[in-house]
């Protein structure tokens, strides 16, 4: 939850730590947010199956996680 307006950064990694993915850089009003990953890349390729990181920036703060792509 976005507790005020924020620039907001939503980065998908591969293991190499290459950026896969943006699903968000914007700012974004307060509020609750959902966002879909379709498993594709920047040019809308299919990825492989595997490991990826994501990395959420809200303002100053960043939270990252880990996340298993499965086909």
């Amino acid at each position: 939850m976005i507790e005020r307006d924020e620039h907001v950064n939503l980065l998908i990694y591969n293991s190499l730590g290459q950026v896969v993915r943006t699903l968000s850089r914007t700012y974004q009003p307060a509020g609750r947010y959902i966002v879909t990953w379709d498993g594709r890349d920047e040019n809308g390729f299919r990825l492989t199956s595997g490991e990826y990181y994501f990395q959420l920036f809200v303002g100053e703060n960043m939270v990252s996680k880990k996340a298993m792509l499965m086909e």
